[in-house]
């Protein structure tokens, strides 16, 4: 492929190459699944190591992410700085889109661990990521002006990707999911049900879930955590937030801990407080 056409998605420059088709703009509606990956605390980086290092870190590091996206089936769209956005099933049909999404997020996962190996072992910067992955209908073509395109995703389901990565930082995760992506892999992935989002200005909320790991792979510790999510998700829908309190703290004896849990137990304690009956996470999505 040309130096004309990076940055151009490959399917699509294979595409367009074989077909007698101009390129325009123009967008259509297609159900995607959609991946934002960011680098935690990458600006304080950005200060302290030297610019020739993080060049090469991060070509290093883009090289590897890259390269899982595509091998299973997605497209990058683009880099926001550090961030990566990637989507699947456009401009090539994937079929199981979802799963090819999660699939690519925890691949990812394990390959940062990889470099991160062997970056400790030359005394340079080691990584942590988070992603979030949403799938709905959106639009997806090429965007732009007369002598500027870019072939991208428009949509609500393209910002909820987008801030599901952010509230990663929150419930201190790696990997969160909407719903729509939790129907379509449940019965091969573990994933615990985290939370009810609300999105800011709208009506709609948002199951949020944690992506573990393979259901094969899952220990019973893990599998175990997930049970103890839909039975406190369970209480709250019930109203019943002094047995989540209960029940929390009695997890935290056992040393059961995750940061999901301690933000639902601040919740039922506001809600015993005030005598209010919030279910809803309030903080995501400005």
């Amino acid at each position: 492929i040309n130096a004309e056409y990076m940055g151009v998605p490959r399917d699509l420059v294979i595409k367009l190459l074989y077909t007698e088709n101009e390129v325009g703009l123009g967008m259509s509606h297609n159900k995607l699944s959609i991946m934002f990956v960011d680098i935690e605390d990458f600006t304080s980086m950005c200060e302290k190591v030297r610019s020739h290092i993080l060049i090469e870190l991060m070509a290093e590091y883009l090289d590897a992410m890259c390269d899982v996206i595509t091998c299973n089936g997605g497209t990058v769209d683009k880099f926001i700085g550090d961030a990566i956005m990637a989507f699947w099933n456009a401009p090539k049909k994937v079929e199981h889109h979802e799963k090819a999404a999660v699939d690519s997020a925890l691949k990812m996962s394990v390959k940062l661990e990889e470099l991160n190996y062997t970056w400790r072992s030359k005394s340079l910067p080691l990584l942590k990521i988070r992603m979030g992955i949403n799938s709905a209908v959106v639009y997806v073509g090429n965007i732009g002006s007369r002598d500027r395109m870019n072939y991208t995703l428009m949509g609500d389901g393209v910002n909820i990707a987008s801030r599901l990565e952010s509230l990663g930082k929150i419930y201190k995760t790696q990997i969160l999911a909407t719903y729509a992506i939790f129907d379509k892999v449940q019965d091969e992935y573990l994933c615990y049900y985290l939370d009810l989002v609300q999105v800011k200005g709208k009506e709609k909320t948002i199951k949020v879930y944690q992506v573990v790991c393979k259901m094969e792979d899952a220990t019973k510790d893990q599998r175990n955590m997930s049970c103890i999510f839909n039975e406190v998700m369970d209480m709250m829908q019930k109203h019943s937030f002094k047995d989540v309190m209960d029940q929390i703290c009695d997890h935290r004896i056992r040393g059961i801990s995750h940061q999901g849990l301690e933000i639902i137990f601040d919740r039922a304690q506001n809600n015993l407080k005030t005598g209010r009956t919030t279910i809803i996470n309030q903080i995501m999505m400005k």
